[in-house]
């Protein structure tokens, strides 16, 4: 097993999202995904064409206060926020400050609670793939390789402190984390001064 520790209070220290691709549900429709979604989320259509560092803007400014989630689909984005089932029994066995985080609110409600799709499945990645840029996730979409992508805020070092020193641990998902130093190489690689 390979570990990294970083000092939780560098400066610079970021928490990529990974953002998530669903293909392959026999029964998918984005007319139900956006008509189920408003049980959980409050549910607005933004514009289909957004690029990624669109969708990052919007992620950001409409993630400042709770979740944010920007779900494209092959003939519409829609931005959820405002997140509607915290302290209901879906979240049984998690803390409040477990259940805020962007994540189990689109694995729990989403995933699990509109698309169906069991831990198991997304464990074993039957009907989920993982994509680091925004961009690579949009264009699965729009080439019709899947039916749905879910983009993410990065959980926020905050949060990664106050789970932490509560005794608690975030959920096994997909993490990146870059030093200062990284995100200029990462940075520099696509192109960004």
């Amino acid at each position: 097993m390979m570990m990294t520790f970083f000092n939780m209070n560098s400066p610079g220290l970021v928490i990529l999202p990974t953002h998530r691709v669903v293909h392959g549900l026999p029964s998918f429709s984005a007319d139900r995904l956006q008509a189920d979604a408003r049980d959980f989320f409050k549910v607005e259509e933004v514009g289909a064409a957004i690029d990624g560092p669109g969708a990052a803007t919007l992620l950001r400014e409409a993630g400042r206060c709770s979740c944010a989630l920007i779900v494209a689909t092959a003939d519409r984005v829609l931005l959820m926020h405002s997140p509607r089932a915290i302290g209901t029994n879906r979240f049984a066995g998690l803390s409040l400050r477990q259940q805020s985080l962007d994540v189990v609110q689109l694995h729990k409600c989403l995933l699990e609670g509109v698309l169906n799709i069991s831990e198991d499945a997304i464990r074993k990645q039957q009907n989920i793939s993982y994509y680091r840029e925004p961009e690579e996730a949009l264009a699965q979409v729009r080439s019709g390789a899947a039916q749905a992508a879910f983009l993410m805020n990065p959980v926020r070092m905050e949060q990664v402190r106050d789970i932490a020193f509560a005794g608690e641990v975030l959920p096994q998902k997909k993490y990146r984390l870059l030093s200062q130093a990284a995100q200029r190489a990462y940075d520099l690689r696509d192109g960004i001064e």
